[in-house]
């Protein structure tokens, strides 16, 4: 994708992506932390594995979309299956605005995602990838 920056892998550790993702939040970016069924060490999914899965697989009942992720206070209204963030109202994990949180895995396949961006054509795929495997399958709104 041009003019988009991607970047996948784990935020901390010894490879850790967390500074180069805070250093390009302000362009169009797609931060995948995880992505599919992998290994230690092997590459993440791309964004089109997800949808994939997303059209095949009913969503676990650990997924939510979250706008402008923070952390720290959990949410009182979440539960597993809600579709809603577990956190909320904490220190934003973003100085800017319109950055979405997709996170979640499936019933029944071994795919998990953790994907931040702030880029609207994925934004849009991803929200209404969403909603149409709940249309699909059934699940939290």
């Amino acid at each position: 994708m041009d003019g988009v920056h991607i970047i996948k892998g784990a935020a901390h550790g010894p490879d850790g992506k967390w500074d180069a993702v805070q250093a390009i939040q302000h362009e169009p970016f797609i931060y995948i932390q995880w992505n599919g069924s992998r290994w230690l060490g092997q590459e993440e999914g791309e964004i089109t594995e997800l949808l994939e899965v997303l059209a095949n697989h009913k969503l676990g009942d650990f997924h939510y979309i979250s706008e402008n992720p923070c952390h720290g206070v959990e949410n009182p209204d979440w539960c597993m299956g809600s579709g809603k963030p577990h956190y909320i109202d904490g220190p934003r994990m973003y100085a800017v605005d319109g950055v979405f949180r997709f996170c979640g895995n499936f019933e029944t396949v071994s795919h998990a995602f953790g994907i931040d961006t702030n880029h609207k054509p994925t934004i849009d795929a991803l929200t209404a990838a969403f909603a149409r495997n709940r249309e699909l399958f059934g699940g939290a709104a």
